[in-house]
């Protein structure tokens, strides 16, 4: 028996302890056998993601993959708006997820916390937010601040996510340019607008699709379980 893994009682329980496989002999009436047992870490399971959502499976692989991993008190967040800090540490697990070297080895400088004003040494999501300044996926503001309580819209989470397919090295990003078919597929996105390319971008490969209506909606905010499928759809797209 790997001790490490599972432990037994002396009446034969079972009980797991970390993620691995242990083999265990199993004796009874004379007889015994060799059994293998495979602990894996339990799902996490939201209270507030109705199981009937579409988008569902895609919060469901935010968890299983450690991206996500909800709030203190078992919910996602679901129909709650998106900030700006917590789509940066997404991103950032996301990148790591992919095997990103440089954001695994990460550790910000004195230069890399006077990006912004309000992130300070220590704080949270300092270290994800840093990264993605430092690979030029995040910005901030002209005052110079990041703002990471502010919540986040989908024309700039749009341009988060091209700016990151480009640091991954996607070179579909990297040479797209919109054409009047891509323009057609927006009614409020127009040509020359801001995030545009990186709208049209998005849409090309299948990572965001718009409403029924036809529109995009750069301005409204962009919700938890929409981010899901976000980022489910960069990494299956990066992965191809």
């Amino acid at each position: 028996t790997n001790a490490s893994v599972v432990s037994v009682s002396s009446t034969g329980v079972v009980t797991a302890k970390t993620e691995g496989t242990a083999n265990i002999i199993v004796s009874a009436s004379g007889h015994a056998a060799l059994v293998s047992v495979k602990v894996t870490p339990r799902k996490v399971q939201f209270t507030d993601v109705p199981v009937s959502a579409w988008q569902a499976s895609d919060i469901q692989w935010l968890a299983d993959n450690a991206i996500s991993m909800g709030n203190g008190d078992g919910t996602f967040g679901f129909g709650k708006s998106l900030n700006r800090r917590d789509m940066a540490i997404f991103l950032y697990r996301l990148a790591k997820l992919n095997g990103d070297a440089s954001a695994a080895s990460f550790k910000p400088s004195a230069a890399d916390y006077a990006r912004f004003s309000d992130v300070k040494q220590g704080s949270f999501g300092a270290t994800e937010v840093l990264w993605l300044a430092s690979k030029g996926v995040i910005k901030g503001f002209e005052d110079g601040s990041f703002r990471g309580d502010k919540s986040l819209n989908r024309q700039d989470s749009a341009i988060y996510l091209y700016r990151f397919a480009k640091v991954m090295g996607d070179a579909s990003a990297s040479s797209f340019k919109p054409s009047a078919a891509d323009y057609a597929r927006f009614s409020d996105v127009k040509q020359g607008s801001f995030g545009a390319t990186e709208i049209l971008w998005l849409t090309s490969v299948g990572i965001v699709k718009g409403n029924t209506d036809g529109t995009f909606r750069g301005g409204s905010n962009l919700t938890r379980e929409d981010m899901a499928v976000f980022l489910h759809r960069t990494h299956n797209h990066l992965n191809k």
